[in-house]
């Protein structure tokens, strides 16, 4: 199915305005009302946003494409602003309204897609520390608790609820192996930026107030110590093992498969046996992708090194060059001074 039958092609349109910012924060705050109350209520979520513009210094500018063709509308206080936004977000397809049964009273609900593009935008203006133990912990937890219906021959509610167990560890080992890869492409993305530094202070405030900061501290000197998931992956294997092996307990899982929408026991197996066998690669490449993330930290933290070196001697060179011009000046004649002052050669490098 094409991604544009599920949202309205031209819902990212606000995202582009000139007034994106604006737009960001009516949808965080739209977010903020979702996630607080039962039922979100128009006149309440105008003065949320009301009071969340009253703390932003901003410049309206009017859209260059309103939708719909309609007229644009003056902005002369908060108020109106706020009913602006929700309009176009209403437009563009971010929300929808409907009205109470027993009154007039508008009600904003909020379509699938919309909750799940909103968390994913406020995600990314987070600096959350990522627990990658969290996940290796999980898919071994739950690998326990099937094992342990494997092992007693539990009730059919344990059956399904080892259906349940093994499907979330699959969902949480394929977390832990896409959290690494973000980490490894985002150490490539500073080795990357720092190719691009001119100046000494961008090379200190990249390595020392960013990568250090974002990506040491936070990320991966946790997932080398509290974090470590190494410990995890030998007794997870071994259950993975242990589980495809046990061609009994394959088929009891695949008579009772929770939640699903009823496959064929053959497919029911396959499923089980597709979970397990990702579950075991994962934490078989796992220590392949760690000695990578640890080889390109350690590249990157030499090539700044060598890079805030290279860039210092260039400095030292230039100021000597310099010292050696500006000396020398004094022997000249007031001609010649005047004459090297005013050639095109010399100038200020900004």
């Amino acid at each position: 199915m094409s991604l544009f039958q599920n949202i309205p092609e031209n819902l990212f349109s606000v995202l582009s305005s000139p007034n994106r910012n604006l737009y960001v924060e009516a949808l965080f705050t739209l977010r903020k009302a979702f996630k607080s109350e039962y039922t979100i209520e128009r006149d309440v979520l105008l003065t949320m946003l009301v009071d969340r513009l009253g703390e932003l210094a901003f410049s309206w500018q009017e859209d260059e494409t309103p939708v719909g063709g309609e007229v644009p509308q003056p902005v002369t206080n908060l108020g109106d602003l706020a009913r602006i936004l929700l309009r176009r977000l209403e437009q563009t397809g971010w929300l929808e309204t409907e009205y109470k049964q027993t009154s007039f009273e508008e009600l904003i609900t909020l379509p699938p897609f919309a909750v799940a593009i909103l968390d994913l935008l406020w995600s990314l203006t987070e600096e959350a520390r990522q627990e990658y133990g969290r996940h290796a912990f999980l898919v071994y937890t739950l690998l326990k608790s099937a094992d342990a219906v494997r092992q007693n021959k539990g009730s059919d509610s344990e059956t399904e609820e080892a259906w349940m167990a093994l499907d979330q560890a699959a969902r949480e080992a394929e977390k832990l192996m896409d959290a690494l890869k973000t980490l490894l492409n985002n150490i490539r993305r500073y080795h990357r930026r720092l190719n691009e530094a001119i100046t000494t202070s961008d090379i200190l405030k990249g390595h020392f107030d960013e990568f250090q900061v974002l990506i040491n501290e936070r990320v991966y000197h946790p997932l080398k110590t509290r974090d470590a998931v190494q410990r995890y992956k030998v007794p997870v294997m071994t259950r993975c093992e242990d589980m495809l092996a046990d061609a009994g307990f394959l088929r009891r899982l695949a008579g009772k498969p929770a939640g699903s929408s009823e496959p064929t026991p053959e497919q029911a197996i396959e499923q089980l046996i597709f979970w397990l066998r990702s579950i075991f690669d994962t934490c078989d490449r796992v220590e392949s992708l760690l000695n990578d993330i640890d080889q390109k930290n350690r590249a990157y933290t030499r090539a700044s090194a060598d890079r805030l070196l290279y860039m210092l001697s260039q400095e030292e060179n230039m100021r000597g060059s310099l010292i050696k011009i500006i000396s020398g000046a004094r022997f000249l004649t007031p001609e010649k001074r005047q004459f090297h002052l005013q050639s095109p050669v010399l100038y200020r490098k900004k």
